[in-house]
């Protein structure tokens, strides 16, 4: 039997912590994050994240966030990420999923992307803009998963500490901690190649609403997951109404 607690939240702050007991093994724990301005589409992919978690035996750790760093919002998944992983058992995966992202067919289970013989795992996106250089192959950090390990602690504190110097601009200029993880991944920092996995097929648990960035990312009907990046907070909004309505459950 393994103990986890699930959060009920109210407009800003926790209202109840609630023991869950689970029976049965658990594969992955996914985490999602938001802050009150981006509300309005942000708790349609946490209600479809929340049911898909339901219907495969994943632990949904959302949060909405009022917390500031003095930088982009995106930023706060780095110390959640942390926080949650002091909760979590050694080398228990977790998974980090943007509020931008539906899963559309529960039936395809993600956490058969998990690899142990890595701490990470990360879709490489294609064609992007990182760091003030234009790239061929960018990673994409809007869905990923995280082994509980020292590495993976290291890495999170490192991103953070990124921002300092020469690149602490990127506390607020776009693409904030995606550009962080891109520095790392082109500078080989903390071996990362030695500990991250990269996948070279978005589609595989990263597909692009009506993008393709070179490699073939498209969102097409049977994929797992659709990302709705890159585009004003409305638009993203009446998508993700529509799209939720196509879920394959």
């Amino acid at each position: 039997m393994v103990d986890y607690f699930r959060y009920r939240f109210n407009n800003d702050t926790c209202t109840a912590c609630i023991r869950v007991n689970i029976s049965f093994i658990i594969t992955m724990i996914i985490c999602q994050l938001y802050t009150p301005e981006i509300e309005d589409y942000a708790s349609i992919s946490v209600k479809n994240i929340s049911e898909y978690c339901d219907a495969n035996g994943y632990v949904h750790h959302a949060l909405r966030d009022v917390r500031s760093f003095n930088r982009h919002p995106s930023w706060n998944r780095v110390p959640f990420l942390l926080d949650t992983m002091k909760m979590c058992d050694d080398n228990e995966w977790l998974c980090w999923i943007d509020v931008d992202i539906l899963a559309m067919d529960f039936s395809k289970r993600i956490d058969s992307f998990c690899n142990n013989d890595y701490n990470m795992v990360l879709s490489c996106q294609g064609r992007g803009f990182a760091f003030g250089y234009h790239f061929e192959h960018c990673l994409n950090f809007g869905l990923f998963f995280l082994r509980n390990t020292e590495w993976s602690s290291k890495l999170l504190k490192g991103l953070w500490l990124w921002t300092q110097g020469d690149y602490e601009k990127y506390r607020h200029e776009k693409y904030w901690d995606n550009d962080a993880v891109n520095f790392f991944w082109k500078k080989n920092i903390n071996s990362f190649d030695k500990n991250v996995y990269i996948d070279y097929n978005p589609r595989n648990f990263n597909s692009f609403y009506e993008k393709d960035l070179g490699l073939g990312g498209k969102y097409e009907i049977g994929d797992p997951i659709c990302h709705f990046t890159d585009m004003s907070s409305e638009d993203r909004m009446n998508l993700m109404k529509e799209f939720s309505k196509k879920v394959v459950k």
